[in-house]
């Protein structure tokens, strides 16, 4: 079944959609674009355009215009576009089948996305590097950045590509039961497509099943449950015919096929098989003949031999051998990729890690400035009250003496009006006392003008004015 791995990673580069474009030459779409574009970042665009628009029918090509645009994004220093051509570079190399320098190029991709701390580019590097690494027969390790992937897509609510990821995870444990022998393998692996298919179907209708629904199929044809194995290769079937999916419908009628074995229906099989040849050749993709070899070798074997176990059989132990230490080698050289890029992420770590503490330091120092600051402010300001207070106080006591003072004034202002009231009584009383006397007096001088009067009369009625003029004051309370 390793074959499956195959159609899994194309069903993924191709995003669901393996309909190829009418198109001579990506050169001549490129020229035409730049001829239309106005600045240096719109060039830059263009390349990335039209290496995105031809890479799976032409991949060299692509490969070719993508360089040219990632050295005019370097010298512009465009960063952000020199991410997206880097990243789509390393799609180009997986297309290739260079799985080094593809694990090679989007782990720097992720480096770069990590220094800008782009979790959704980081989600993404993860998954083309689980891709690779998947492409490449190497589950153990895809898994685990598929795993790396889905962790990001959940942090950032992304349904859409958390659907896609959980069908990536779904494949890995679906190859894992197929190419292994336990029962409770294939039992987890289709509890965990079935539902991922739920999860999509509620959260992300637009995500393409058929993949997985070809792998249920398979599964249930491995647990020996051909009504569920037909139902899922039927739906498979119905919708690579409906895209026009050469390759998805091949692989689905391939278990169609194995189903017509298992019934012993041996006929059919051979008529099925002849049939996806008809698509094969109808579609080109000649490369599909030489995957599904072995499946058209066990079918024909088992035909031959009226053999219906004959197409569960697993490959010959020196096709076995062969793919083992081919992929032992791949393992050791994408480890040692691996270990170097978690050795560059840890100094990427550290060099954070020492900003990040500078930055810390900074800060504590400008905490400790502020402090400083707001402490002698507090000083200022304690001072500023303090005398305040004093201040307050003196005009208080200043306040105090004025109403001391003007009650005195007061007190005073009333002694004055009763020492004049007293003078004005005294006066009123002298006159009052002295005007008899002087009336007296007045009349004496008046009569001693007209009549000579004897001395001892004057004398006497001198003695009787001066008893007239004794008066006593009576001072008023």
């Amino acid at each position: 079944m390793r074959h499956l791995s195959f159609l899994f990673i194309v069903i993924l580069i191709v995003v669901c959609n393996f309909q190829a474009h009418a198109q001579n030459s990506g050169w001549d779409k490129l020229d035409k674009q730049l001829s239309e574009a106005s600045n240096d970042s719109t060039r830059i665009l263009a390349y990335y355009k039209v290496a995105s628009e031809i890479y799976r029918s032409n991949p060299t090509e692509a490969q070719e215009i993508v360089s040219r645009g990632l050295g005019l994004a370097t010298d512009k220093r465009f960063a952000a576009l020199q991410i997206d051509l880097l990243n789509l570079q390393g799609v180009i190399y997986l297309k290739l089948n260079n799985f080094d320098e593809s694990v090679k190029t989007h782990f720097n991709v992720l480096k770069k996305r990590e220094e800008r701390n782009d979790k959704k580019g980081m989600m993404l590097s993860f998954l083309n590097i689980g891709n690779v690494f998947n492409k490449s027969y190497d589950p153990e390790q895809a898994l685990k950045y598929y795993q790396r992937a889905l962790d990001l897509a959940k942090e950032l609510r992304d349904t859409r590509n958390r659907a896609n990821i959980s069908t990536n995870i779904g494949n890995i444990y679906a190859q894992n039961a197929l190419n292994g022998e336990k029962k409770q393998d294939v039992a987890h692996a289709i509890d965990y497509l079935v539902k991922t298919v739920e999860f999509c179907k509620a959260n992300a209708p637009d995500v393409d099943l058929f993949n997985t629904y070809i792998l249920l199929s398979y599964l249930y044809l491995k647990a020996d449950k051909l009504e569920w194995s037909t139902y899922y290769t039927d739906l498979a079937i119905d919708i690579t015919t409906k895209k026009k999916d050469p390759v998805g419908e091949s692989y689905a009628r391939i278990n169609r096929a194995n189903i017509y074995v298992k019934e012993k229906r041996f006929d059919l099989a051979e008529q099925e098989v002849a049939l996806i040849k008809g698509i094969i050749a109808k579609s080109g993709f000649t490369n599909l003949t030489e995957d599904l070899q072995g499946d058209f070798d066990k079918i024909a074997k088992a035909i031959k031999d009226q053999n219906q176990h004959v197409i569960l059989s697993d490959q010959d132990s020196l096709d076995r051998k062969f793919h083992e230490d081919a992929a032992t080698l791949r393992v050791r050289i994408r480890e040692e990729l691996r270990e170097k890029y978690e050795s560059e992420k840890k100094e990427l770590e550290n060099k954070n890690l020492l900003l990040k503490n500078a930055h810390v330091e900074r800060e504590a120092h400008w905490i400790k400035l502020i402090w400083l600051a707001t402490f002698f402010v507090l000083i200022i300001i304690s001072i500023m009250v303090l005398l305040l207070v004093k201040k307050n106080k003196l005009l208080h006591q200043e306040k105090l003496k004025v109403e001391e003072q003007a009650t005195e004034i007061k007190q005073q202002h009333a002694e004055l009006v009763h020492a004049d009231r007293f003078r004005a009584s005294i006066f009123s009383v002298v006159s009052h006392d002295l005007r008899s006397p002087l009336s007296t007096f007045q009349a004496l001088l008046s009569v001693s003008k007209i009549v000579d009067l004897p001395a001892h009369e004057i004398k006497s009625m001198l003695i009787t004015i001066g008893f007239g003029s004794t008066f006593t004051i009576h001072i008023p309370r």
